[in-house]
């Protein structure tokens, strides 16, 4: 059984630690806050919880087993020649994808009334007045979410992913290390 799990990010460490000890009582964690941290530490390091880790610094990894990155894409750890073969590495893929039509109505929302000029203004303590430049009263707002993962999955264009199927759900589930299409190493 692992008993130790390595966290690398002080960010991580902020906003996952709690989350983790409550649903894992019986592991303990360790935080690594920088590359000097997570260099030394890795001969020891069996998981690795964590985001945009250092590259070139696997090479000393002895005992890890798995790896799993907090966010949907693994491109800030790979390609990583120094890592091996049989390191199980998991993504959070579709963790966000609740919060994605909201976030994107905010982010229209905040374009059609300056905010980006606003926030400026407000960090050089300019007090101009900002108008938007329109609304949205009487105009149509869209944001499609039905379907959107297999939207998604086929945009793409291959000819591997036009019935829907994309790999990145695979890849804990079996083992693989990714390779190839999609921002993954080739």
């Amino acid at each position: 059984m692992i008993e130790r799990i390595h966290l690398y990010g002080n960010a991580i460490d902020r906003f996952f630690r709690s989350g983790l000890e409550t649903a894992l009582p019986d592991r303990e964690f360790v935080t690594l806050s920088d590359p000097e941290a997570f260099k030394a530490a890795m001969p020891e390091i069996e998981v690795l919880f964590g985001f945009r880790m250092p590259k070139g610094l696997f090479g000393s990894a002895q005992n890890l087993r798995m790896i799993q990155v907090t966010g949907a894409g693994v491109d800030s750890i790979l390609p990583a020649d120094d890592l091996a073969e049989d390191v199980l590495i998991c993504n959070a893929s579709g963790a966000h994808e609740p919060h994605m039509p909201e976030f994107v109505i905010a982010m229209m929302m905040g374009l059609v009334y300056n905010m980006p000029t606003m926030q400026r203004q407000q960090q050089n303590r300019e007090w101009k007045t900002v108008w938007p430049r329109q609304t949205i009263d009487g105009g149509t707002l869209c944001c499609a979410v039905r379907d959107s993962r297999r939207q998604l999955r086929s945009s793409c264009g291959c000819p591997r992913h036009a019935g829907g199927g994309h790999p990145p759900k695979r890849w804990a589930s079996r083992g693989r290390r990714p390779s190839g299409h999609h921002g993954r190493a080739a």
